[in-house]
């Protein structure tokens, strides 16, 4: 993902691992509270972002292959770094996504979709894109 910051452009490395629990497992839609780790590296400044996420999935099977997953998640950065490199006070990060996942095996989906980031620290960053990936589920 990348976003046009006032001094250029500059990319955005984002990672997240995330571990959650089905709700109801065995109907048509799905509905998963969870809880993950976002890792937030705008490498062209030294800004760091670095979240515990709480947030809930709500799934819908289009077919027995394919599914629709709309996602938020909520959480507070205690120890943001900003272009300075000084440290800011708490920040706080929203995550909204949709996404269509193919099943191409028993525990792997493919998946693409749309996510955005928004955190609110001294400037308002929105950080948002298409993704594409893989899902193995355990």
């Amino acid at each position: 993902m990348s976003n046009d910051f006032e001094n250029g452009t500059g990319k955005v490395d984002i990672s997240e691992y995330k571990i959650g629990y089905n709700l109801n497992n065995d109907s048509d839609y799905k509905i998963a509270l969870y809880i993950s780790k976002l890792e937030l590296d705008w490498n062209h400044e030294a800004v760091t972002n670095s979240s515990w996420m709480f947030g809930a999935d709500v799934g819908y099977n289009i077919t027995d292959k394919m599914y629709l997953e709309m996602s938020f998640g909520y959480g507070i950065d205690p120890e943001t770094k900003i272009a300075s490199g000084e440290e800011s006070a708490a920040t706080n990060i929203t995550t909204v996504k949709a996404k269509v996942d193919y099943s191409v095996a028993k525990n792997t989906d493919l998946y693409v979709g749309y996510r955005s980031y928004m955190i609110a620290q001294k400037d308002d960053q929105n950080l948002s894109g298409v993704m594409a990936g893989i899902t193995l589920k355990f």
